[in-house]
């Protein structure tokens, strides 16, 4: 087998490079949808605060508000509560994928590390 001349070997650099640049675009795409993701659940919350507040208002015009409020909020506690136990279970895959993505990135970067290291000397070998 016969050594790989300086194109080639520029050329398996150069398909690397890109490899590894779609995969860092791919990470970083991912990590910008967690990101909107987080940002729609923390509106979501923050919502859910100021509903919160406006039936704490409403609580003190009166009795009849106030057994009025007492039922809504308790079917909103039990909404809310569902939706913050999928916003946990979202947020905890969201976390586990993106942990599982960036293990991946940290290993095919070592295997590109590799690669580039066995490139190096094979370079090295062939100008000897």
């Amino acid at each position: 087998m016969s050594e790989p001349t300086m194109h080639e070997v520029s050329k398996e650099l150069a398909r690397l490079g890109e490899q590894m640049n779609t995969h860092q675009a791919k990470y970083e795409s991912a990590l910008d949808r967690f990101r909107a993701d987080m940002a729609q659940k923390d509106t979501a919350l923050e919502r859910f605060r100021a509903d919160m507040d406006s039936f704490r208002a409403d609580m003190s015009k009166g009795d009849t508000a106030f057994e009025r409020l007492r039922t809504d909020m308790a079917n909103n506690l039990a909404n809310n509560q569902g939706a913050f136990e999928k916003l946990r279970t979202d947020m905890a895959n969201n976390l586990a994928n993106n942990q599982g993505t960036f293990e991946k990135l940290r290993t095919d970067m070592a295997q590109n590390d590799t690669a580039f290291e066995r490139l190096r000397t094979d370079m090295a070998q062939s100008e000897i």
